[in-house]
């Protein structure tokens, strides 16, 4: 599995060379993609490989997975949340199927936001750790932007001002 923040998708050549050509990598998640609906998949996408994305715009966010066809990956839209930037999907490695999930969160969003955003995430664990969901191995990646809401917390904080 690599993961990586991307800011933006690197040269298509670069990460199709370097993950599947040289690495043999399965799975490749990342984070802070700047896609939206006007680039297709096949602009993206290589050979050998399942894309699954979730888009915001070309400003900023969205998350992708590339999955190793011989893996078999499915995605599991039950449990998009609206507003909630993460993909997860279904894979089976030596028979055993397991779970794979990457998100972003922004640096910028403010308390109301980040609420909604934990509650989003609280909600889709919650349906991954029920049947039929809670019998597999689950992994999860991605950019949480913890170290804005340190920043925050640190200016607020009133023995720290």
């Amino acid at each position: 599995i690599l993961t990586h923040h991307e800011n933006d998708i690197p040269r298509k050549e670069l990460l199709c060379n370097y993950c599947c050509n040289e690495n043999d990598i399965g799975i490749i998640a990342l984070s802070e993609t700047h896609l939206d609906q006007n680039i297709c998949d096949s602009e993206i996408q290589f050979d050998g490989y399942s894309l699954f994305r979730r888009d915001r715009n070309r400003m900023g966010g969205g998350v992708l997975i590339f999955a190793r066809n011989d893996l078999h990956a499915v995605e599991l839209n039950n449990f998009h949340v609206p507003g909630l930037e993460s993909v997860y999907i279904k894979f089976s490695v030596n028979n055993k199927c397991m779970i794979f999930g990457v998100f972003y969160r922004p640096p910028n969003q403010d308390a109301n936001q980040v609420n909604t955003f934990l509650e989003g995430l609280h909600s889709q664990f919650l349906l991954l750790n029920s049947p039929p969901w809670s019998k597999f191995p689950k992994f999860f990646t991605g950019d949480f932007a913890w170290h804005s809401l340190a920043r925050k917390a640190l200016k607020s904080c009133s023995p720290c001002k």
